[in-house]
């Protein structure tokens, strides 16, 4: 796989750099599933693999050369149920819709490349005889005014297929990363998606990071300077450059329903101004600048409901996007969920 590939994937994931490269069976590779390839495209060579045996990472450094950071406190202990170390207020958002789904289905991953090109998995859901019937639609790309559409291809002989990370470099490289489903968990392996030269292109990520794939649920920023937050569940961790601290976030949020009123971090991004994104729950986004936390609510049409999963800000920017759905609540059970994208700022 080319260099630019390693460098992303070891953002999203894991590290991946086949040696001895091997071109990929062309029944594996897929085109897009409407209209022509992006103008100008053009491949820099077939991407390529040696194969579930290949080695896709050099071997880690000894433990002498990786010397332990002197992180204090060790602990994260709980605090009191009232505790809130965030103390964040509500703010009017900057957030603005883009653009809605008028066909049923949501977006879950997302990817934006420093050219504005803005990439994401899509699922679709349909009710049929009584049931609600939801399944994989591939990858669309965004070009700022519409969608075209892509069909990763799938692995010979394995199963079903789960997207759990995307990166992007442009319009004319992405990546898919996941894992195919087997009979046993021995079965389950992790793969890799490319797409370069106007083709996807899928393969199988050799051990051990294919057991890597897909089980990775903390995440981690690096803000201005040796700063780095971490967030997971109602905890934000900061590291100063010296030692770690514990910031906790409330048990209740400014949520209506008492149902969802539990704080719950999510995915993290950089606002580009040496802040911090951080999913919530919904429609709920937190934000940190300036030491400062203030809470946003995502829009959403008169009717329906926001429902946010997944954040990337582009490249070189203060710019932001999100996608997810807007769900509007239906009186037989069979909620009906759209597709739609959002960006801070709006212009």
């Amino acid at each position: 796989m080319k260099s630019a590939g390693c460098a992303l994937a070891v953002l999203v994931a894991v590290a991946g750099c086949a040696s001895g490269p091997r071109a990929i069976p062309a029944d594996r590779a897929s085109t897009p599933s409407s209209g022509p390839a992006t103008a100008g495209e053009s491949s820099s060579g077939p991407v390529t693999s040696e194969g579930p045996a290949s080695v896709v990472s050099p071997r880690p450094a000894g433990t002498a050369a990786l010397q332990p950071s002197p992180a204090h406190p060790a602990g994260c202990a709980l605090p009191p149920e009232g505790a809130d170390d965030l103390r964040a207020s509500d703010a009017a958002t900057e957030w603005r819709t883009v653009w809605v789904d008028r066909n049923r289905g949501a977006m879950n991953l997302l990817a934006v490349a420093a050219d504005g090109t803005v990439w994401a998995t899509f699922s679709v859901e349909a009710e049929r005889e009584g049931a609600l019937v939801t399944g994989d639609d591939g990858v669309r790309r965004w070009d700022g005014t519409g969608w075209q559409a892509f069909e990763v291809p799938l692995l010979r002989r394995r199963g079903a297929q789960s997207n759990v990370a995307l990166a992007a470099a442009s319009a004319r490289q992405a990546w898919v990363f996941g894992t195919v489903n087997g009979r046993t968990r021995a079965d389950t392996v992790g793969f890799v998606s490319a797409y370069e030269g106007g083709r996807w292109r899928s393969q199988a990520l050799a051990k051990p990071a294919a057991d890597a794939i897909g089980w990775a649920y903390t995440a981690a920023r690096s803000g201005a300077g040796d700063r780095v937050w971490a967030v997971n569940g109602r905890v934000a961790l900061h590291w100063n450059g010296g030692s770690w601290t514990c910031h906790w976030g409330p048990l209740g949020s400014s949520l209506e329903s008492p149902a969802r009123r539990i704080t719950a971090f999510g995915q993290a991004e950089p606002d580009g101004r040496g802040g911090l994104w951080v999913l919530g729950r919904g429609d709920l986004l937190w934000h940190l600048s300036g030491g400062h936390w203030t809470r946003h609510r995502v829009p959403a049409p008169a009717g329906y409901e926001a429902h946010v999963t997944s954040l990337a800000r582009r490249p070189g920017t203060s710019q932001v996007y999100a996608v997810g759905s807007v769900i509007s609540r239906k009186g037989n059970g069979f909620d009906v969920s759209r597709a739609a994208l959002w960006r801070f700022p709006a212009s």
